[in-house]
This record gives C-alpha cells, structure tokens and sequence, in this order.
C-alpha cells in the first residue's frame, strides 16, 4: 500500500472519490488521489483489495483541454469572418485611396470588435452553461475551486487572464500539463478548475 502524505496540496481540492471540496489539511493524498477522512477508509479497503485509487472528481488534462481551445478557436474564426469581410469591403468601397493611418484604423476597429465578440462568447457560455462549445464537446466544464459555479466578473477576469496565459508564449497554458489539478495560469488567477463531467 502506498503511504499518506498529508501535506498542504493547495487550497480547495476535492476529493477524488466523493468529489467534495475540503481544505487541503483535510485531504489525505495517496499516489495521486487525494481523500477525505470519511472516504479514505473505504480507499484503503480497496487498495487491500488490488484495486487502484480512483477518483469521483477527475481534472480536465492537457491535450483534452488543448482540443477544446482548438474547438472554441474555429468557432470564433467562423463567427468573424464575416465581420472582418464586411470591413474589409467598406475600407475599399467607400475609400478611394486607403492611406495607411485609415488602414490601422480599420484593423483597430476589427481588433475591437474581435475582443468585444471573444469576451461575450467565453464570459457568457463559461458563467451561464458552464462551459464553452469546445469544453461541452470534450466532456469538461469550469467551476470554482470549490465546485460551485463561475460568476459573470469570474468570468470575465478568466478571460483577461487566459489572454494573460497566451501572451507570454503560452506558458500559461502549458501549466496545464504539469499541475496535480491541471490547472492553468488562469485557474490559478481566478481560482477556477476544469473538470470532467461525471
């Protein structure tokens, strides 16, 4: 039988078999599960038993959450090609000659657009559906570190801070894949998890 560390694990974890959240000193880790006192009796059993530790609450990984930004990606992408061809078509209509500060005009104006469409789409689908299009597809959902669910200003500071995660050379994603909670720089901002839908 592996042994228990009961060391700090950060605040709010769950509890790989009944999925509650519980100050880390109330979780007992063993290998990669961490566990309440009420579970960890019934773990121990069936570890006796020859089985493995596993959990109720499993975290969104890595390439699964890579895919679902990919997802959420294409579908923006689709919603703005439309806007950025009608741009594109009153600068060269209504201008007979562009000068390069009308040009950076519009490419401002797109820019704004842009970022006011991609703050809607993640603030409203992570705070009223709890989940974007590419994390339903993929199975995950966003909450708080407690479970609960992601308020409307979490969510826009979630998407502050994912830009955050993306500008310095997504290192702030990468974290995902080295976290025991696959937590990115922006969960660990916000104070958000990604996890699986039961």
């Amino acid at each position: 039988m592996e042994s228990v560390s009961t060391e700090p694990l950060g605040s709010g974890l769950f509890c790989s078999e009944c999925g509650r959240s519980f100050p880390a000193e109330d979780l007992a880790r063993f290998g990669a599960s961490a566990v309440c006192a009420d579970c960890k009796p019934r773990l121990v059993q069936r570890m006796r038993e020859g089985a493995s530790a596993a959990g109720g609450v499993v975290y969104g990984g890595f390439w699964r959450r890579l895919v679902a930004i990919l997802l959420d990606f294409i579908i923006l992408t689709i919603v703005m090609f439309p806007i950025q061809m009608m741009v594109g078509a009153f600068v060269r209509t209504s201008l007979a000659r562009p000068t390069p500060g009308m040009v950076m005009s519009s490419l401002g104006v797109l820019w704004l657009i842009s970022l006011a469409v991609n703050l809607t789409y993640f603030t409203f689908f992570v705070s009223q559906k709890g989940a974007t299009p590419g994390k339903m597809v993929m199975g995950m959902r966003v909450v708080t570190a407690t479970g609960g669910r992601v308020s409307v200003g979490r969510a826009v500071g979630r998407y502050f801070a994912q830009l955050l995660s993306g500008f310095i050379l997504c290192i702030g994603y990468i974290m995902a894949a080295f976290d025991f909670q696959k937590r990115a720089q922006h969960d660990y901002i916000c104070s958000t998890r990604v996890i699986r839908q039961a």
